[in-house]
């Protein structure tokens, strides 16, 4: 059994660097071409089960890589985003935090590259 795990595209505030957790925001343009090039990625693979948290940016881009119906998508509120509270929608790069980001973005194509060149 293989599990694939994917983060969701940009969103408006991941573009303008705002704390983005439970906040329901969509993806944007980039967030949608994103997900298209993730699934072109990754080929023919098909998948049995496709799950994402309730919030409509993860079953969109859960949708796309899936290459299913956003109704086929198996919502399940366990896995949804952290809850920032106050920090909501605040710039990430004011709360001294030390993964921005970018950081991240950096990291998930490391990923990405191993991923396809079979180190893995």
């Amino acid at each position: 059994m293989k599990i694939w795990i994917a983060r969701h595209g940009q969103t408006e505030l991941n573009r303008k660097k705002l704390m983005q957790g439970r906040t329901d925001a969509p993806l944007n343009e980039k967030g949608i071409a994103q997900a298209k090039q993730s699934r072109k990625n990754i080929g023919d693979v098909h998948f049995d089960a496709v799950y994402a948290s309730p919030l409509q940016r993860a079953i969109l881009t859960g949708s796309i890589i899936g290459d299913v119906d956003p109704s086929e998508i198996i919502v399940d509120p366990r896995i949804i985003e952290t809850d920032f509270g106050r920090y909501e929608k605040r710039r990430y790069y004011a709360l001294g935090l030390p993964m921005t980001h970018d950081r991240l973005l950096d990291d998930a194509q490391d990923l990405s590259r191993a991923a396809h060149s079979g180190d893995h």
